[in-house]
């Protein structure tokens, strides 16, 4: 999940810049995908070695995990979450009117952080 929240962040400060969500989408996941993909790649290591354990259960659950980190990384962290950032396009990063109106006060606030 945090690592979503880096990718969305990255997008959201690119889409303010430049104003075009398809950039944007490409930008934060050019930027997030190292992260992304290094982070699943210790998961998994750990996980794996959870095979080598002599307890039936502990080596299921540890290639299950495995197998589960490695799906969310591929498919759900670099494939579906920035085609849905693309087509829903602002509206991937629509908030309430609270936190938009608080999100704006800090970015006026703030600007030196989305240069």
């Amino acid at each position: 999940m945090d690592y979503e929240d880096l990718m969305l962040s990255w997008r959201q400060e690119e889409s303010l810049r430049t104003r075009d969500n398809t950039r944007a989408v490409a930008e934060g996941l050019e930027n997030s995908a190292g992260f992304i993909t290094s982070a699943a790649a210790i998961m998994v290591a750990v996980f794996i070695a959870f095979s080598l354990a002599t307890v039936v259960v502990v080596k299921a659950m540890g290639v299950a995990i495995a197998i589960a980190v490695t799906l969310d990384a591929t498919l759900a962290r670099v494939l579906i979450v920035p085609s849905t950032m693309r087509l829903l396009g602002h509206l991937s990063s629509w908030a309430p009117a609270p936190i938009a109106r608080a999100f704006a006060g800090w970015r006026a606030q703030h600007p030196e952080n989305l240069q």
